[in-house]
């Protein structure tokens, strides 16, 4: 990350100060830190394009990012899992 200017700056600053906990929420809903660590750098590369200025809580908004995104990696997964790449229908009960 570019450092040279106070954009960059503030950009490490939010890294350091929300990485963390960001990888702790993606890891419980994930259980892989690998998936964890590459959901989070997306969240923050998805950060770097959108317009602050229009993000009232940073945090908020990552944690919404992260959670959303460790959803679509668990639904993947799931897809994946099935092997006809249709998502597998529900069982009737009764």
């Amino acid at each position: 990350m570019d450092e040279s200017n106070g954009e960059g700056a503030g950009f490490e600053a939010l890294w350091r100060e929300h990485r963390p906990m960001l990888v702790d929420l993606a890891f419980r809903m994930l259980g892989n830190i690998g998936d964890a660590e590459d959901v989070v750098q997306d969240a923050f590369a998805r950060l770097l394009r959108a317009d602050l200025d229009t993000i009232e809580d940073v945090r908020g908004w990552l944690v919404v990012v992260v959670s959303r995104r460790c959803l679509d990696v668990v639904r993947s997964a799931r897809v994946r899992r099935d092997g006809s790449g249709r998502p597998r229908a529900r069982r009737a009960s009764g």
